[in-house]
């Protein structure tokens, strides 16, 4: 597994035209890595998920896990629940 972040520029991005408004974070999955997890500070976007699939089968039951953490932490870890972070 590999874990990045990336903090976003407060400067506006250019690609032949108008700015950017939009991104997707990736992580290169390397030979025997089975995940990647890049996290970025956008106001629309938190991460983005990269998998081998020989090494990782079940994805979505590992972001329904994640999703479910990052609700408890939160909660404040106060047992209460809040809206899914996704």
């Amino acid at each position: 597994m590999i874990v990045t972040k990336r903090a976003r520029t407060r400067k506006p991005l250019y690609l032949l035209a108008p700015g950017c408004s939009n991104s997707t974070p990736l992580v290169p999955l390397l030979e025997n890595t089975g995940l990647g997890i890049a996290l970025i500070t956008m106001p629309d976007r938190l991460l983005g998920l990269q998998r081998g699939y020989e090494m990782v089968p079940d994805l979505p039951n590992f972001v329904r896990m994640l999703a479910t953490s990052i609700n408890e932490l939160a909660a404040g870890g106060r047992g209460g629940t809040r809206t899914s972070a996704y």
